[in-house]
């Protein structure tokens, strides 16, 4: 396990939209606790990060694909939405 980054630092998608719907109610239920909107942000920094890889490239072509097109969320750009839809993987070549 301790190998798995999965299970230590890295965000899989479904971790990436459940850490960042819970930051974005505790920063919308604590506005004035300076520093649990510190730590919010951080967090949503964190989300933000994750759509720039693979497994979130994916999802979103899934996500796409699946349900029609995915909706920019609150803590990305619509240029990461758009990377990830331009993304391709080796594996699918």
């Amino acid at each position: 396990m301790e190998r798995n980054p999965y299970v230590t630092y890295a965000l899989a998608p479904l971790w990436v939209m459940t850490i960042a719907m819970q930051a974005e109610v505790l920063k919308r239920t604590s506005p004035d606790d300076e520093a649990m909107v510190k730590q919010a942000d951080w967090y949503l920094k964190w989300c933000e990060r994750y759509t720039e890889g693979e497994m979130f490239a994916r999802s979103v072509q899934f996500w796409d694909e699946d349900m029609g097109e995915t909706p920019t969320f609150w803590f990305t750009t619509d240029e990461a939405m758009e990377r990830a839809r331009q993304a391709s993987f080796e594996d699918e070549s």
